[in-house]
């Protein structure tokens, strides 16, 4: 992968969210603007329009940025551009930047303020176009080299299309996500840190971008530039989000960030000195003791590796364990751990069950790799009359490898399975959606989820009691009985459990 971030999960761009239909009618509205070149310029200069420098760099080659000023002169129709209305009614960019700033570079102006030009772009500001076709009049050709009658059409007669975007809720930050899905028509769709560099832009987006740029963070990726999208400053984020505000968070990740930077637009000084040391003290103690490797179960930097172990770091800084590196290196190899730094990691039990467990493995007394760590639900399920499945907090238990088939366990109630199981009792269940006749099982039936022995014969199905006092439940064939797990017993060695606040 180089030094692309390998997404084991989807964290970084989760728009798990089916926003497919959503309409963007009472989020915001959308003017349709079509600014002459000339007033683009203008705009620019008095800093009304901002291209900010912590938007996408300016990676367009001489040759693209050429070809888009051909097209411009020769009328050539081009995707329309997204601005964003800031609080402050400035418009920034938001898609677009390699087309106004290949504009602006390509025409100059004198009162243009070149300390509002990065550095390493001065050799672009009054360039001459480039690696066009051998027949084309505009070859090596600045803006004042061309004839008088292109540069008028250029700045006055060929206006530009422009989205812009007003949010009726300028607090409502994340409802813009659906918003750029719907209106970017042109170039790579930004990413959700590209949206938050410009819809949060303040102090603390100033500090993350900061941070992103110390060597020893930087060690951690193959080179020293930026990571496409600004992905590793959103792992930052992700760092100072999670561990402020752990127990506070719900998907979908990318909403949950966004409020949060939001929140913390305008940080005061002391706290980004705090924030600095934490940040620092923990990469250095990371990179001291699992090297610049860390966080990466396979080649790319695994964003929900990452953000559990910084946290483990983070809490435990000051009282490192010699053998850290063998427990990490055991950590990754542990099958529940890497499950839930993958699929579905964004689930909120997923994010919670991933940190407690590498803190656990790195920092706590957990010697057996081999031991589990399952959901648990305490619903109960019904071994009587049924009880419905709700969205109960989830909790978590740890067991023995004896068990190590199970992937959950639920707390039964009621004494219809007795003398085997009584009230009270917690039962594994590796989950599955068949059984053979005989076989006790977890089923969800007619809005209650039960425990019941399951029987199968040519002429019907039946859930039945070991208590026989109850008597046997046939299911109609115009009936569907869901069967989620078989029940492998009752557990018996419970040696911790977490309850850990928010939905499975």
């Amino acid at each position: 992968m180089g030094n692309s971030i390998n997404k084991i999960n989807n964290d970084f761009e989760e728009f798990d969210e089916n926003t497919e239909g959503k309409s963007i009618k009472g989020i915001a509205r959308v003017d349709k603007l079509r600014p002459t070149i000339d007033s683009l310029i203008g705009q620019w200069k008095n800093q009304i329009l901002r291209t900010p420098d912590f938007q996408r760099k300016f990676v367009w080659t001489l040759q693209q940025s050429s070809r888009f000023i051909e097209s411009m002169l020769l009328d050539v129709p081009i995707p329309s551009l997204m601005f964003y209305k800031d609080s402050n009614s400035n418009q920034l960019v938001v898609d677009g930047q390699q087309r106004i700033k290949s504009i602006i570079y390509f025409v100059g102006d004198e009162n243009i303020n070149l300390e509002d030009i990065p550095k390493e772009e001065y050799n672009r500001y009054k360039f001459k176009l480039t690696g066009l076709s051998e027949n084309s009049k505009y070859e090596g050709k600045s803006f004042e080299e061309l004839d008088e009658t292109d540069k008028l059409n250029l700045l006055y007669a060929r206006p530009l299309d422009v989205n812009l975007i007003v949010l009726n809720n300028p607090d409502n930050l994340s409802s813009i996500y659906y918003i750029f899905e719907r209106l970017n028509t042109g170039g790579t769709p930004l990413k959700p840190q590209e949206i938050r560099n410009c819809i949060c832009a303040g102090k603390f987006n100033d500090f993350l971008l900061d941070l992103n740029k110390y060597p020893t963070w930087r060690k951690f990726f193959n080179d020293s530039n930026a990571i496409d999208h600004f992905q590793d400053v959103e792992l930052i984020l992700r760092f100072f989000a999670l561990y402020d505000r752990i127990e506070q968070y719900n998907r979908p990740m990318k909403d949950y960030l966004t409020e949060y930077m939001k929140n913390m637009k305008n940080i005061p000084d002391e706290d980004k000195i705090a924030k600095k040391e934490l940040f620092i003290s923990t990469i250095e103690s990371v990179y001291l003791h699992l090297g610049s490797r860390a966080f990466r179960p396979n080649n790319g930097i695994n964003s929900s590796v990452f953000d559990s172990v910084m946290l483990a770091f983070a809490k435990n800084r000051n009282n490192i364990p010699p053998d850290i590196k063998d427990k990490y290196d055991r950590l990754c190899t542990n099958k529940e751990y890497i499950k839930y730094c993958g699929q579905s990691s964004g689930d909120n039990s997923s994010v919670r069950y991933r940190i407690q467990m590498a803190n656990d493995y790195l920092f706590g007394e957990i010697e057996d790799i081999n031991l589990k760590i399952i959901r648990f639900y305490d619903f109960p399920v019904s071994a009587g009359h049924g009880n419905f499945i709700g969205d109960e907090t989830a909790t978590y238990v740890k067991i023995t490898t004896d068990n190590r088939k199970a992937d959950f366990a639920v707390k039964i109630t009621g004494n219809s399975m007795e003398p085997d199981f009584h009230d009270g009792d917690i039962l594994l269940v590796k989950s599955q959606n068949t059984l053979n006749s005989g076989q006790l099982g977890i089923f969800f039936y007619d809005g209650d989820t039960l425990f019941k022995k399951y029987k199968k014969n040519k002429k019907k199905i039946s859930i039945i009691s070991l208590n026989k006092d109850y008597d046997p439940v046939d299911i109609p064939s115009n009936r569907k009985l869901v069967i989620q797990g078989l029940v492998l017993g009752k557990i018996t060695n419970i040696t911790e459990i977490w309850v850990i606040s928010g939905r499975g």
